[in-house]
């Protein structure tokens, strides 16, 4: 699931198990919202937090998305 199209499909499978902030930076994040992809840095402000807890926010969301695909 290492690809961006396979992070992207599963998301919206499972996007029900994030949080509304979490649901918002992903989404964001790889621009389905029908905006261009936001970097880190630009996330960053929007959300008040640095661009590393961005990036730990989006790793998490990743990593809970493969657990998930792996239980089915």
């Amino acid at each position: 699931m290492e690809n961006k199209e396979n992070i992207i499909e599963s998301y919206k499978k499972h996007k029900d198990e994030f949080t509304e902030k979490q649901r918002e930076l992903f989404e964001l994040r790889f621009g389905l919202r029908g905006e261009d992809p936001k970097t880190l840095a630009e996330l960053a402000p929007i959300f008040g937090v640095t661009r590393e807890r961005i990036r730990q926010v989006e790793t998490k969301i990743i990593r809970r998305l493969k657990e998930i695909e792996g239980l089915k």
